[in-house]
């Protein structure tokens, strides 16, 4: 815990600078990405050492999300529905808090530890895949009328930008 704090505090400005003025969409997929990196190491932990630096992974994946997410989700919905997608998106969280310790307790009583880890691996890197082709989709092509491309004029339907942007 300590040290996720520490990685916090030293770790938050210099990856905010480094993927500034990228699209928010990127950007959580790089989270995705680090998640499965840092999570999938544990399914190989041999020592403590391996632990450390699953931490140190995971920790930026987490500090692009929260510096992130919420820019995401408000260029993905539109502006009349942006109250009811930040009331909602916690509920679906505390969801999966829910469900994870049955879920997560299950898979270790009946495949063993690295078969979670695994598992969480393949869970991270499908969204972060995801995300990147949604990415590569919205490059390709921009929906009239939906608010979904971060290098549009500003206007009161324009997408928020990526924490960082200018």
């Amino acid at each position: 815990m300590t040290m996720n704090a520490l990685l916090v505090l030293a770790l938050t400005t210099p990856l905010i600078a480094l993927l500034k003025g990228k699209p928010a969409v990127y950007n959580v997929a790089v989270s995705a990405g680090l998640y499965a990196l840092g999570f999938g190491m544990l399914a190989f932990a041999g020592g403590p050492a391996i632990f450390l630096v699953s931490a140190a992974v995971w920790t930026a994946g987490e500090i692009v999300n929260a510096t992130n997410a919420e820019v995401f989700v408000a260029n993905h919905t539109p502006m009349s529905h942006r109250g009811r997608f930040n009331a909602v998106i916690p509920v679906l969280g505390g969801l999966g808090w829910s469900l994870s310790t049955p879920v997560g307790g299950e898979i270790i009583h009946r495949f063993g530890m690295g078969a979670l880890w695994a598992a969480m691996f393949g869970v991270a890197a499908a969204a972060g895949l995801g995300l990147a082709a949604l990415g590569r989709g919205e490059r390709a092509a921009t929906i009239p009328g939906a608010a979904i491309s971060e290098a549009s004029a500003p206007s009161p339907s324009a997408p928020l930008p990526a924490i960082g942007a200018e």
